[in-house]
């Protein structure tokens, strides 16, 4: 039955698991959701919109203009004209021969006729002097004209002229330079300029669709060019005009028709699963507190949860690195003070790679200041102390490591933040140590949870219990005094929890509040209850105690491992002066039955329950020993914890026989020092009414006998 309910447990826990990780891959997932982005090109951006993850988008506009200066670099392309020259010089030659033929035309009578047939016959422009120049001059002057002209249009034409430039202008240019060049007169100077100018002709034809092909080619050849988007990067702003390029961003990111990026969901979820998986070995390893005891394993996840959850809802806000941090800080203090300090490491580091990667595209800074400010918030809050002194030295710390760890972190990732956020993130620590206060006081009672802070309020004397106890029962609440006295050195001494076992030692009676004159150290009078009752019901009397006791912590709202010390401080122990009583009173002994005698259990389960069990064992039979000498009480702790452990009551704790001999050692050591001798002075030093007191000694009573459990022990 027992492995059937730790496999149940076990279940449980792992579902639990089952399911935080799955509420954090979706708190993640929702990140990768991204909001749908309308714009257009040309309108104008009413919000900052940054980028939501890494992506690779193409920068259309620079591959435009990388590939337009490709193309403009492409030289043109000239088809060469093998017979330009060749043709330049026909046509001097035939401009000289129409000439000729004019001239011999005896139709025409006059030089005007001849001027203005030779005009029409002619393919160029020529100016009226030189076509009357052409007209009048005799054959052997323009024959010499002729070879100079040619010698021209051939020094010209050997150079570039290309169609669609100006370099036929540069070449006539040059023609007129090397015609003033010769020493002939003004006239037939203006003869060979104007017939080589008309000659000339580009050499080199521009083709216009090779060009294009070639330039087509070269851009090509020109990558699309890629541009690396890291999130969180400013991709447009309030009044900025919207192009091209923020269009393909958009795209890239997936604003425009918004989707999951399934293949990222995937290594997410892989993420989640491998860091719960490393969490939950590390407490396993580290903090079996918090996997023992289901509460608080589930105190554990729901607050890992609810920071992750407050920290997603917190994503673009402006403070979000220090409202991330003061989240991450709070949640492991108050873990630190409900759980463990261990499991409180656990938590800060899986909440601080979780804000790292929920920060757009992951944020390295506060993946480090949560990590630090988490594990010192951890190991923040004092072990022991009041609560004004916890958290006092809570709020410093925090209010110095946060901003020092948040500054100095940017510092070296080369990010800068202003000195105003710093001290608001100094104000954010003072607040996360009095949120995680307030946190553990709230939950604390409802959930009953045992902390520090829990057990230093169940200490208070003012505590409704232990004031009832201390009015109502003086020699009970003395007795859980002295037994706490007596068992919290032992549990320090071997490691148990000193502070629990010490409130153990107060609320362990409890139980006797409802008879308490039933029982012998609340009995101030000579008259004793249970002289009028049989040893059965005296008996029951006193067994009941653990009954009401238990009743009484549930409805006070103890934590359970107080209230587990009531019935298991007893265990499955017997009444023994009451059973030898019982048998003697009847004539057949053997009619008695032990199991009346004895408490219902069950025996300590806990190494605190089982020194609480020895310590009033101890505390109940040293009140009783009239020469308390060390030897003594050495072998009175000897015989008393032997008959528990020959009793099988120690059978369950978790004790080793090495805690045995240091928890038997402590009992002794405390014993002795508070039985430690007084000077004993002559009467005749002492006044009058005080003679003859100080040798007074408690008589040891005949009943029952030292680790006796008699009627109201």
């Amino acid at each position: 039955m027992f492995g059937r309910r730790m496999s149940a447990a076990t279940l449980r826990k792992l579902t639990t698991v089952a399911l935080t990780t799955l509420t954090v891959f979706l708190l993640l997932l929702w990140r990768l959701q991204p909001e749908r982005v309308s714009l257009r090109p040309g309108d104008v951006a009413d919000q900052t919109i940054t980028a939501n993850r890494a992506a690779v988008y193409v920068d259309t506009e620079e591959t435009e203009r990388l590939r337009e200066e490709a193309a403009a670099s492409v030289s043109p392309v000239y088809n060469r004209k093998p017979d330009a020259i060749a043709v330049a010089e026909r046509t001097v030659s035939d401009i000289l021969a129409a000439a000729h033929e004019v001239r011999a035309d005896e139709t025409l009578r006059t030089t005007i006729d001849k001027v203005d047939r030779l005009r029409e016959r002619l393919d160029v422009s020529l100016s009226p002097e030189t076509l009357r120049l052409l007209v009048e001059v005799h054959e052997g002057a323009l024959e010499r004209r002729k070879a100079s002209t040619i010698e021209i249009v051939r020094e010209v034409m050997d150079t570039q002229i290309r169609s669609n430039t100006d370099d036929l202008d540069k070449a006539q240019k040059a023609a007129a330079a090397a015609a003033n060049r010769h020493d002939i007169s003004a006239p037939f100077k203006r003869l060979e300029t104007e017939l080589a100018q008309a000659a000339l002709r580009p050499n080199l034809i521009y083709d216009p669709q090779a060009t294009q092909d070639k330039r087509e080619q070269a851009a090509k050849q020109v990558e699309e060019v890629r541009r690396q988007l890291q999130p969180g990067d400013l991709i447009i702003s309030p009044g900025e005009t919207v192009t091209q390029r923020h269009l393909a961003i958009f795209e890239a990111l997936g604003l425009v028709q918004p989707k999951i990026d399934y293949t990222q969901a995937l290594a997410l979820l892989l993420l989640v699963i491998a860091l719960a998986a490393c969490t939950a070995v590390y407490i396993f390893r580290f903090a079996p507190s918090a996997h023992r005891d289901e509460r608080l394993f589930y105190t554990l996840c729901v607050s890992v949860v609810a920071a992750i959850l407050i920290i997603r809802l917190l994503a673009g806000n402006p403070h979000y690195p220090i409202w991330a941090l003061t989240t991450a800080t709070t949640i492991a203090m108050f873990l630190s003070l409900v759980v463990s300090a261990e499991a409180a490491v656990a938590a800060a580091l899986f909440i601080a790679v979780i804000i790292g990667s929920m920060a757009a595209g992951g944020d390295t800074r506060l993946l480090i200041s949560a990590t630090i400010c988490g594990i010192a918030a951890a190991y923040a809050t004092p072990v022991s102390g009041t609560k004004t002194t916890m958290l006092t030295r809570a709020s410093l710390l925090t209010a110095i490591i946060n901003p020092a760890v948040l500054g100095i972190s940017s510092k070296v990732l080369g990010m800068s933040i202003p000195y105003e956020q710093l001290g608001m993130a100094a104000a954010a620590g003072l607040v996360s140590a009095i949120l995680a206060v307030g946190l553990v006081m709230v939950v604390q009672r409802p959930l009953r949870l045992i902390t520090e802070m829990r057990l230093m309020e169940l200490l208070n004397p003012n505590e409704p219990l232990l004031k009832a106890l201390l009015t109502e029962a003086p020699g009970s609440y003395q007795s859980s005094v002295m037994v706490a006295n007596l068992a919290e050195p032992a549990a320090e001494a071997i490691g148990a929890n000193a502070l629990l076992t010490r409130v153990c030692c107060m609320y362990h009676d409890i139980g006797k509040l409802k008879r308490s004159s039933f029982f012998a150290e609340n009995q101030f009078s000579s008259e004793n209850p249970h002289d009028h009752l049989s040893a059965h019901l005296s008996a029951l009397v006193l067994i009941s105690h653990v009954k009401d006791g238990i009743e009484m912590a549930e409805e006070a709202g103890l934590p359970a491992e107080v209230a587990a010390v009531i019935p298991e401080h007893h265990g499955t122990t017997l009444v023994s002066y009451l059973y030898r009583k019982a048998a003697a009173e009847t004539e057949d002994p053997s009619e008695v039955v032990e199991a009346d005698f004895r408490y219902d259990g069950p025996r300590p389960q806990s190494k605190e329950t089982a020194i609480v069990m020895l310590a009033d064992t101890v505390e109940a039979a040293a009140r009783t020993m009239e020469d308390p000498q060390p030897a003594r009480v050495q072998e009175l702790v000897e015989r008393l914890v032997g008959a528990r452990i020959d009793d099988g009551q120690l059978d369950e704790a978790p004790l080793t026989f090495r805690d045995i001999n240091t928890i038997k050692a402590t009992f002794v050591n405390t014993l002795n020092r508070t039985f430690h001798r007084r000077t004993k002075y002559p009467d005749s030093f002492l006044p009058e009414n005080m003679r003859g007191l100080t040798g007074a000694a408690s008589a040891e009573p005949t009943t029952p006998q030292e680790g006796e459990q008699g009627p109201g022990s």
